[in-house]
Parts: structure tokens; C-alpha cells; sequence
């Protein structure tokens, strides 16, 4: 629960391998699900992908878009962790942009589909 990654595959996932997954999470962990799960997932999944800063490092931002197989499950992420650099051009707006129809084009290369959200 520390990886945008991981949320967004979460969040893209049937509900019952969504569940599956958790219950080993907590089984390995010993730790209970955070509280405000469902809705995180919730607002992922109504999102599409996850823009957020970086549980781990301080002025990352992790921008993350599922990889689909032919069901619509997601199985996989495409992340990019983005940090503003003085001499670069591209902003994290661009970037978002260019993550996703990158991850759209991979959907597609391996035959998978995005759902209907």
C-alpha cells in the first residue's frame, strides 16, 4: 500500500482477484487494509490512472497508467517517476499525456482492451 502502481493495478482488477490480492497482502503483512481504500481505488478507477506524489521520495511524482489483457483486467503499470529538472522541457502534464497513450498503444500491441468505465 505504498505504490502507485500497485493501486492502479488494484484498482483495475476484477473484483474478486481485487479481493484475493488484498487478503494476501494482509496475510504476508499483518497489517489491516487502510481505511480510506475503497474510495482511492474508487476515485483511480473513475481517473483512469493515478497522479500523485511519491510515498517514498519527497518531490517525486509518480504518474502510473494500467497495461490491460483481453478481459480488461489490468496486468500491469506503466509509472513514470516525474521530477521537474531545471533544464528540461517537458512538464508533468506532458508527460501524463504521453504515459497514457503509451500504455494505451502497449494495451493494444498485446491484444488487450481497456473497459468501459
Amino acid at each position: 500500500m505504498e505504490a502507485t502502481t500497485g493501486y492502479v493495478i488494484l484498482a483495475h482488477q476484477e473484483e474478486e482477484h481485487r479481493a484475493r490480492t488484498l487478503a494476501e497482502w494482509k496475510r504476508l503483512t499483518g497489517k489491516e487494509l487502510p481505511t480510506d481504500l475503497g474510495k482511492h481505488l474508487a476515485r483511480v478507477l473513475r481517473q483512469g490512472f493515478e497522479k500523485r506524489p511519491s510515498y517514498k521520495v519527497r518531490g517525486v511524482l509518480n504518474i502510473s497508467y494500467p497495461i490491460f489483457d483481453e478481459r480488461g483486467s489490468a496486468i500491469g503499470a506503466l509509472t513514470v517517476p516525474y521530477i521537474q529538472h531545471n533544464e528540461s522541457s517537458a512538464t508533468a502534464a506532458e508527460v501524463t499525456r504521453i504515459l497514457g497513450r503509451a500504455a494505451r498503444e502497449i494495451t493494444q500491441a498485446i491484444g488487450g482492451r481497456s473497459p468501459l468505465h
